[in-house]
């Protein structure tokens, strides 16, 4: 059952000695048996007499040899952990059962041995860009390799990579496994080696999700986005606080996810966080602090305090010009003088300055903001500021004018002051007095003195006076008007006309005689005028033409009173009781009236329609 393995010839010149001779026998490929060797030899010697033949075989065999020749499977890495912040890697892999006594081998590559698919198998050889990073790990059997293997290296600080390692192993009998399978499950694994911190760079949002650009915040709504340069082992944690001691956050709050950007290699992951600055908080400058892990557990924190939070407006000051409430004037020919002051609890931004001439009137003109050109920062912190500027005051009319500055703080809080001052021309007279055209020109005229006099003054005592005269004359005409009013009485006893006497005082009769008065008809005779039917007399009436002619009072043999008088007394409202000093007449009995003919009217004589008038009572 033997196998002839290999067919050596060796060949000695000279003498013959004892040597130990090696040969090398070629072993196939992917065997694992057990074989023993068998040494046969045919020597032949020379001699004198011819060649000699030695053929006996003493201790010409070797055995049992083990014979292996089968590649041992791959390793199987488990995890290869990286942690940036102590700047070490660690490798696990399994430890193969079927082996003993093995070596492994570790590769490292930084290229692509997979192809741009990493679907490839790769030979771990130097000649296709691995690099051997660590050889002669050896399974000593121990109990810490019983099962796995684990080895922490030490990688390069501030490194930043994507590197390829790979598990190589040989075993006892010298055959190795150099194929790289990778992925999970192969003995190839791509980790990234990090050693470098991870940056961010935030924005702020206000609450319409415009970006907020101001450095300083006021109370209101924000968000902050963070922007990462790489992917992190968790969430990012913020922290708001003021320089003086104000909370925004309270306590450092977890960040949320906004965008992962996967689809993009060129940027990290943001994430965001909202919150609230109330009135409550104090000012001050802003630290933002954000705390983040990368993937290689590489602790970062950041702090910004370019911001700052200004609630409260700037102070603003005008020293000069005087206010003209004051009563100050500035002269034409003067120069004015232009100072003020701001200050902030945090920074001023702005300081400016504009006129308004003619303040008050009819040709007002504003100007423009002017920044003024000598500001000093007093502080050297942009938080307080002055600044002072002279203008000529002939570059004003007579009269008002406004200054307005205005202070705006890096909040974008604004505070706005104004004075007014006047510009005047003056001038002094000879008698040394000073007369200023705008002055006086607003001087009202001197008011009108009101003299209240009193009841006792001579103005009054006239009226009185006056009054009095004007009663008592108005007294004596009643009197004269009674007077004059009242008929002559006589006490006698003859009787008078039946006519009363206001008709005989006028001068007029009922009867009127139109033909003698018009003078158209010869007078009637007297047994004419004898011939009158004897008629009732009648009242008078007061619109009848008589004729102009003597009249005789007639006398009555008895006296009686007179209605017609009374009844005249009644109409003017005057009676015999107001005159108490008048003799009062003897009443007699009234006699029957006598009958009286009435003469005829004279046939031409315009017709009259009769009144008649209510009788007077007795």
């Amino acid at each position: 059952g033997s196998q002839f393995v290999e067919n050596v010839t060796m060949e000695y010149q000279g003498t013959v000695t004892d040597g130990i001779q090696q040969f090398t026998v070629q072993i196939p490929p992917e065997v694992d048996r057990t074989s023993f060797y068998f040494v046969t030899s045919e020597a032949l010697y020379q001699h004198a007499e011819g060649p000699y033949h030695y053929t006996e075989l003493v201790q010409n065999w070797f055995g049992p040899v083990y014979e292996e020749t089968v590649t041992p499977a791959a390793p199987r890495i488990n995890s290869i952990d990286v942690d940036g912040e102590i700047s070490i890697v660690e490798i696990e892999w399994l430890n193969d059962q079927q082996l003993d006594g093995e070596t492994y081998s570790i590769w490292q590559h930084e290229g692509a041995p997979f192809g741009e698919d990493e679907d490839e198998v790769s030979d771990v050889t130097e000649d296709n860009g691995w690099v051997l990073y660590d050889t002669g790990i050896i399974d000593t059997g121990s109990i810490f390799t019983e099962f796995t293997f684990r080895k922490i290296y030490q990688i390069p600080d501030d490194v930043e990579r994507n590197i390829w390692y790979a598990i190589t192993v040989e075993d006892a009998h010298g055959n190795t496994n150099l194929e790289a399978f990778p992925g999970s499950g192969g003995n190839s694994l791509m980790v990234k080696e990090d050693t470098t911190p991870p940056t961010a760079t935030y924005l702020l949002f206000d609450d319409d999700d415009e970006l907020y650009l101001n450095p300083s915040l006021v109370s209101g709504s924000y968000t902050i986005r963070l922007s990462i340069n790489e992917y992190l082992y968790s969430s990012p944690t913020v922290d708001i606080t003021t320089s003086s001691g104000g909370k925004i956050t309270n306590e450092p709050r977890q960040m949320l996810m906004y965008a992962d950007n996967l689809l993009d290699p060129t940027t990290g992951p943001e994430y965001y966080y909202t919150f609230d600055i109330t009135n409550s908080v104090s000012a001050g400058l802003i630290t933002i602090d954000v705390e983040m892990v990368d993937e290689s557990f590489n602790y970062q924190q950041l702090s910004w305090t370019e911001r700052s939070l200004d609630a409260q407006s700037p102070i603003l000051t005008i020293y000069s010009p005087s206010s003209s409430s004051d009563g100050s004037k500035y002269l034409a020919k003067e120069t004015i003088s232009i100072s003020a002051g701001a200050t902030d609890d945090v920074q001023i931004d702005l300081i400016q300055y504009k006129f308004t001439y003619n303040f008050g009137t009819s040709d007002i003109l504003a100007d423009s903001w002017q920044t003024p050109d000598n500001l000093q920062d007093i502080n050297q912190d942009g938080s307080a500021f002055i600044f002072r500027q002279d203008i000529s005051a002939g570059n004003f009319d007579n009269g008002n004018h406004l200054l307005t500055v205005r202070a705006v703080d890096s909040a974008g809080n604004e505070v706005i002051d104004q004075v007014k001052f006047t510009v005047d021309y003056c001038y002094n007279n000879i008698d040394g007095t000073t007369n200023c055209q705008y002055v006086q020109s607003l001087e009202p005229l001197p008011e009108p003195i009101i003299v209240e006099p009193s009841y006792s003054d001579p103005p009054y005592a006239f009226v009185w006076v006056s009054s009095a005269i004007a009663f008592i004359s108005i007294i004596l005409m009643l009197f004269v008007i009674r007077a004059g009013m009242k008929g002559p009485k006589k006490k006698s006893d003859e009787d008078y006309d039946d006519d009363d006497w206001m008709s005989e005082f006028i001068g007029t009769t009922q009867n009127v005689d139109m033909d003698a008065l018009t003078n158209t008809s010869e007078p009637a005779s007297n047994d004419q005028s004898k011939d009158v039917p004897d008629i009732e007399e009648e009242e008078y009436d007061p619109f009848s033409v008589n004729i102009v002619q003597r009249k005789e009072r007639r006398t009555k043999s008895k006296s009686k009173p007179e209605p017609e008088e009374e009844e005249e007394e009644a109409f003017f409202g005057l009676d015999d009781e107001d005159f108490e000093e008048e003799e009062e007449e003897v009443e007699e009995k009234p006699k029957p009236r006598r009958k009286v003919g009435r003469r005829k009217a004279p046939e031409n004589a315009p017709k009259r329609r009769p009144t008649r008038r209510k009788k007077s009572e007795d």
